[in-house]
């Protein structure tokens, strides 16, 4: 309450006047004198000469706040002098021949002097608050700016370490040695990209960026998505994950992606802080038309001065090196937070140190258990379906490896594809090749994929290809923007392969 009075008090200091030129502050302490002066004439002859001197204390302190120290001194003086030689006896002089006056003077002056100075203290520390809190501005644009590129540079690597572990899996499916490799170097890139996910996911939920896409999900389907995600970890560390959920299905109100995430940050978060040959059990049940769901596990726990503080940004139970598990510490930041954005609410629970954790998640939901309704069949994966029509591609990327890589995944689902390195040399080809698509970066250098996809549109021959950005900046405004150039798709490196084989056999 305290800063943000202070906030208050410097953005309207600077309004009414305390950066305007000296003529205007000084004009102030005259205008308020006058004013001063003009009220307690007309309050004196009712009072009966014992008009108060309070007259000019609020003058000094409308002064003081507006226009400064100076300027209020200057009220100080000027309203001592006014009442005194307009309405204290003998008028028209300036000397007093009481005890009593002399004492009302002494009082007048040093309470309008502290209020000045008070008044002058406030203005400072209004001041330094206003500096901090612009700073604090400066250096959030700044961190935005920092992940998103951030983002981009982790993620054009990430792709085609990814790329090349899918062709890995195609080229050697017989080989058990190969097949474990690539399962790990497999694992370990998709917890690369969820980091990577998480640090601007994070800055987005803080800054209220986020905006939930609800629709009407089966728990059930959610549930499925968040172990498939997480089965690696929990199989690699041989623990025992023990599922219970409703028999009839529980429909929500959600965004299927968010919530996924908050299910699979629990379950990741149980496994990685649970030994060898542990435990994990995720629940979930219906209480008064709220879904309450709970993942509990045997892990090292937490003391229970931490229980509320886990879900603090880069709050980690235990910090010690002895207990480091990884992470970033914002896992569970995130799920309090989309938690949250869906009406709900979630605690941690532990015994103790070594004794296990449980979370609980209350969520509303959106239909009784018994609903006849059944979910459509999921399509079958694009991954296992009939090849289609082999197309004709243009592959545009400044990094040699994400477009190579791109290149022989492509080649190896029957496409014919080209690559180039620039948005210049891409107009060119493009012309001679009249590809079907283009896969676009957009952070190229000299041309970016925006004003590519601009002069594409522009050309009467090409205005037909269908335009896809690949690129390691996905924010929502970035996703727009590409929309708002031509492009019909925005996929995030590292791309999502099954998704690109479906907008490509669509």
């Amino acid at each position: 309450m305290h800063q943000r009075f202070l906030l208050w008090l410097a953005n309207h200091a600077g309004e009414m006047g305390i950066m305007s030129p000296w003529y205007w502050r000084y004009g102030t302490a005259v205008v308020a004198l006058v004013v001063a002066t003009a009220v307690r004439q007309l309050l004196d002859p009712a009072l009966g000469d014992r008009a108060p001197y309070g007259i000019y204390l609020l003058a000094v302190i409308f002064v003081a706040w507006q226009a400064g120290l100076g300027p209020g001194m200057v009220t100080v003086a000027g309203g001592t002098l006014l009442g005194r030689y307009f309405f204290d006896p003998p008028r028209g002089a300036l000397w007093y021949v009481t005890e009593t006056s002399e004492v009302a003077l002494v009082m007048s002056l040093v309470v309008s002097i502290v209020t000045v100075m008070f008044c002058e203290s406030l203005r400072i520390a209004a001041r330094e608050n206003r500096r901090m809190y612009e700073l604090a501005r400066e250096a959030d644009a700044r961190k935005d700016a920092f992940l998103a590129t951030l983002a981009h540079e982790l993620r054009n690597p990430l792709t085609p370490i990814c790329n090349a572990i899918y062709l890995l899996k195609r080229e050697h499916a017989d080989d058990p040695r190969t097949m474990e490799l690539q399962r790990m170097m497999n694992h370990h890139a998709n917890h690369l990209t969820r980091l990577v996910n998480e640090l601007l996911d994070i800055s987005r939920i803080t800054q209220r960026k986020i905006e939930l896409r609800r629709e009407q999900v089966d728990l059930q389907t959610i549930v499925d998505s968040a172990v498939e995600v997480v089965h690696l970890l929990i199989a690699e560390k041989r623990q025992e994950l023990q599922i219970t959920l409703p028999e009839k299905r529980i429909y929500l109100n959600a965004d299927s992606v968010r919530l996924t995430q908050i299910v699979t940050n629990l379950l990741h978060n149980a496994a990685k802080y649970t030994g060898r040959d542990g435990r994990i059990w995720l629940t979930a049940e219906v209480e008064k038309e709220l879904l309450t769901f709970r993942v509990r596990d045997t892990g090292i726990g937490i003391p229970p001065e931490l229980c509320e503080r886990v879900f603090d940004l880069f709050q980690q139970a235990h910090q010690g090196i002895e207990q480091a598990q990884g992470g970033l510490g914002i896992g569970l930041t995130l799920v309090r937070e989309l938690v949250h954005l869906h009406g709900g609410t979630v605690e941690a629970h532990s015994p103790g140190p070594g004794l296990g954790s449980e979370f609980i998640v209350r969520l509303p939901i959106v239909a009784s258990p018994g609903i006849d309704s059944e979910p459509e069949a999921a399509d079958t994966p694009v991954a296992d379906a009939a090849q289609g029509a082999s197309r004709k591609i243009l592959v545009v990327d400044d990094s040699p490896g994400v477009a190579r890589s791109l290149e022989l995944i492509l080649l190896e689902w029957n496409h014919q594809v080209k690559t180039c390195s620039d948005a210049f040399a891409a107009l060119e080809v493009a012309r001679a090749f009249k590809p079907d698509f283009i896969l676009a970066d957009l952070g190229m250098p000299r041309m970016n994929g925006y004003q590519l996809a601009e002069e594409i549109r522009r050309l009467p021959g090409l205005r037909a290809i269908k335009l896809i950005a690949v690129s390691g900046y996905g924010q929502p405004a970035d996703k727009e923007r590409s929309h708002a150039v031509g492009f019909s798709q925005h996929l995030t490196k590292p791309v999502d392969l099954v998704e690109l084989k479906q907008i490509l056999t669509a």
